[in-house]
């Protein structure tokens, strides 16, 4: 996509024309009102991107520079807590991606091995205002009492978010990943923080696929090993008896938590401060 092209389409996506529209349709704006709302989003725009800790006082503060007129707190304040005003974003970004996703991930690949969809999942998290903890409990407590977690599941077929949920950091994240029967066909690609294996073992019945980062904790049962492609004698061993061994080798590895559970393969990739452990119930 060329960059004139993506220039055109965000000055179309946001010009008054289009907002307004979107404004009436979403309820929030009615009547016309000296308050508009395309004065609203600069003024949230600009504070959530040039502010590191931008708060509403804030965006009443921008709101106020850019008019030609004088913004009480309060017509202020009743406008940007419409719920109708967080639906006309909601829809202004989803057109927003689906107007400026490209797709450069070759389908065909996958396809052929049975797999339609690939889904990334990953959470970023973000500090508040420390008087916000009570509503929004932050994981590190002494470094941020009060934050919050953005899950995300992405769709990397159409390069655009399927899921999105936003809540207090100290919830855990496995709790927002995609339910499994929803994963039929589908590989699902994850961080060590989405680490599960009864979850797992359900994504398998329910015939979906995984690949999920694990951290370096792990200690299953080897059933085999491979190293470049030559398979090892050690066996029936647990991992990290394996590794006081092969640490510096890249691994391929089978590897069984429960006596009668299931297997799965385990990819490890030495480095000296981050080793990778990549388990998978690929074939």
């Amino acid at each position: 996509m060329q960059i004139n092209q993506v220039s055109n389409q965000l000055k179309a996506l946001i010009s008054e024309k289009h907002l307004i529209k979107l404004a009436k349709t979403s309820g929030f704006q009615v009547r016309h009102r000296c308050l508009s709302i395309v004065s609203l989003l600069k003024a949230v725009f600009k504070s959530l991107s040039c502010l590191q800790d931008a708060n509403l006082s804030d965006i009443h503060q921008n709101l106020r520079t850019q008019a030609n007129y004088t913004i009480s707190y309060k017509p202020f304040h009743n406008q940007i807590r419409k719920p109708a005003l967080t639906e006309l974003v909601r829809e202004l970004v989803i057109q927003a991606m689906s107007k400026l996703t490209v797709n450069t991930l070759d389908k065909t690949f996958f396809t052929q091995r049975g797999i339609q969809r690939v889904l990334l999942q990953d959470g970023s998290s973000f500090a508040l205002h420390d008087e916000l903890a009570p509503v929004f409990a932050g994981r590190f407590t002494a470094i941020s009492p009060a934050a919050i977690e953005l899950h995300l599941t992405y769709d990397l077929f159409n390069e655009q978010p399927c899921e999105i949920d936003i809540r207090p950091d100290v919830e855990t994240e496995r709790a927002f990943l995609p339910v499994s029967h929803t994963l039929e066909d589908t590989l699902l690609l994850a961080d060590a923080g989405y680490f599960d294996l009864d979850y797992f073992e359900q994504v398998s019945q329910d015939g979906g696929y995984f690949l999920v980062r694990a951290n370096k904790n792990i200690n299953p049962t080897v059933t085999s090993a491979y190293c470049a492609g030559v398979e090892l004698k050690e066996k029936h061993i647990k991992l990290k008896t394996l590794l006081k061994k092969r640490a510096s080798q890249p691994l391929e590895l089978t590897v069984r938590w429960k006596k009668i559970g299931p297997e799965y393969r385990l990819i490890y990739l030495p480095d000296e401060k981050r080793p990778v452990f990549l388990v998978t119930n690929l074939k």
